[in-house]
């Protein structure tokens, strides 16, 4: 999905590509698709808030987990890079402090992706947010 707002940049929304089942979870694999959209529309920033979030959900499908809260999220920055976005915001979860579950630990990881790209980034300026239960 495609909006726009005015003269500002467009709005894109990457949908799942044909996610897959895997148990009771849809497995959403790195799609090159997410590339090509971002190329395509040049979006001034990404927010990436894709992630299974379910702590029972995630320790019951870690290999899902890992697909979408990692692999997804590794596929996306390098789709942003090579797409020159100006701006990557990660939503991650306050359970990737000393992560003692699939969740946090994964989490944690796919904050570490961000990190690196923010070290190693040029033209795009990376940020993560932590959301907690309060």
């Amino acid at each position: 999905m495609v909006g726009w707002l005015g003269s500002a940049p467009p709005i894109v929304v990457l949908p799942l590509d044909n996610p897959t089942r895997a148990g009771d979870v849809p497995l959403a694999p790195p799609s090159a698709a997410n590339a090509g959209t971002l190329a395509e529309h040049a979006p001034a920033a990404v927010f990436h808030a894709a992630a299974y979030k379910v702590v029972p959900l995630v320790e019951a499908s870690p290999l899902e987990a890992v697909a979408t809260n990692v692999l997804a999220t590794e596929a996306l920055v390098d789709a942003s890079l090579e797409a020159g976005v100006a701006r990557f915001v990660l939503f991650t979860t306050d359970k990737a402090v000393r992560p003692a579950s699939v969740l946090g630990r994964t989490k944690a990881a796919a904050e570490c992706i961000v990190g690196t790209a923010a070290r190693r980034a040029a033209r795009t300026r990376f940020a993560c947010i932590r959301l907690g239960t309060v």
